[in-house]
């Protein structure tokens, strides 16, 4: 990974420990599973785009998370070089 994706990935490690971004985050969410109990019976089609919004948001994080995992990484084979010479 060059440098430029390490301090990428940084970043946004960072935005996610933020907890701003989390609480946002969890309001959304919230407010989709909110949306999806309140609809009635008749609106199915707008129970199941409520349920994609929410899968979208859940696999979106998910994906990000996952970039932001790759610093741990990052910087513990970063660290053995270092210690090697």
């Amino acid at each position: 990974m060059d440098d430029l994706a390490f301090r990428r990935r940084e970043m946004l490690k960072n935005l996610l420990d933020d907890p701003l971004f989390k609480e946002a985050i969890d309001d959304v969410s919230t407010d989709l599973m909110s949306a999806i109990r309140s609809t009635g019976m008749q609106q199915s089609d707008l129970r199941e785009n409520y349920y994609f919004e929410f899968l979208a948001l859940e696999r979106i994080v998910g994906k990000l998370n996952a970039y932001a995992g790759e610093v741990v990484f990052v910087r513990a084979a970063r660290e053995k070089e270092r210690q090697r010479g």
